[in-house]
């Protein structure tokens, strides 16, 4: 991460007055922040189930609430839509409305959306432990930007 980057993710956090501090606990929890490809806007992960849409001034311009403990949060090029994981799940949200879509189940490590907003691809990985060896083996899938019509697209 360039020090540019560093410098405005440590500035806002100061607005927002999040602070960091050694954990003694690993399962406790801790803001994490999640940005767009152009750092135009982003979220702020300010408890498991809630997070703080901010632009690049720090400006907040918006809070949605999750269905579950929030994993990682994509949010559309256009700014009008999160999608997220939680708990094996990836759901959608319409942040002018709060509308919350599930979208598959599974466990989603990459979530990647269409430059117009208008699509995304992600996949859902499964563990396989009863095969000689052990394996792991991913499904792509792609959605319409509602996260309606999911058609997966590999294997």
């Amino acid at each position: 991460m360039n020090m540019r980057v560093t410098v405005i993710l440590a500035a806002m956090a100061l607005a927002l007055g999040l602070t960091a501090s050694a954990q003694v606990n690993p399962l406790a929890f801790y803001p994490k922040f999640f940005w767009g490809d152009t750092l135009d806007k982003g979220v702020i992960l300010v408890s498991p189930l809630e997070m703080v849409l901010i632009d690049s001034m720090g400006v907040k311009y918006g809070k949605v609430s999750a269905k579950d403990s929030v994993d990682i949060v994509f949010m559309s090029p256009d700014g009008k839509k999160l999608a997220y994981t939680a708990a094996s799940k990836v759901w959608l949200v319409k942040v002018e409305t709060g509308e919350t879509q599930l979208v598959a189940s599974g466990d989603c490590g990459y979530l990647r959306w269409n430059s117009d907003s208008l699509s995304f691809m992600f996949v859902i990985s499964e563990y396989k432990k009863d095969t000689s060896p052990a394996s792991l083996s991913i499904k792509l899938f792609w959605a319409d930007g509602d996260g309606k019509n999911v058609k997966q697209v590999y294997p």
